[in-house]
């Protein structure tokens, strides 16, 4: 929290993983999992400068929460990105 209140930007990257995402396997509902959507609100209350949210999954998702905040400037589907993704993802978000 305090690297966002200092940032001028920020990146949050949020997602689901395989044990979510796979095959055979049915998601319950569509929120992210665990504190993600928590954590992306608390960045977004304390941030001086625009959240960027990444989301890494190959799913739907429910991001409405993200859609309707005004601070939030950008939203960035990632997929689940090769080992050349992190590049990817920084040229993209290049503030």
């Amino acid at each position: 929290m305090e690297a966002t209140k200092k940032a001028d930007a920020n990146v949050v990257v949020v997602g689901l993983d395989l044990s979510i995402e796979d095959e055979f396997v049915d998601h319950l509902d569509l929120l992210l999992l665990g504190y993600q959507t928590q954590l992306v609100n608390q960045d977004v209350s304390i941030a001086k400068g625009p959240i960027i949210l990444v989301l890494m999954c190959s799913g739907s998702i429910d991001i409405s929460f993200a859609k309707k905040n005004p601070n939030i400037g950008d939203i960035l589907w990632a997929g689940y990105p090769t080992k050349e993704g992190g590049c990817a993802i920084a040229n993209t978000v290049r503030v």
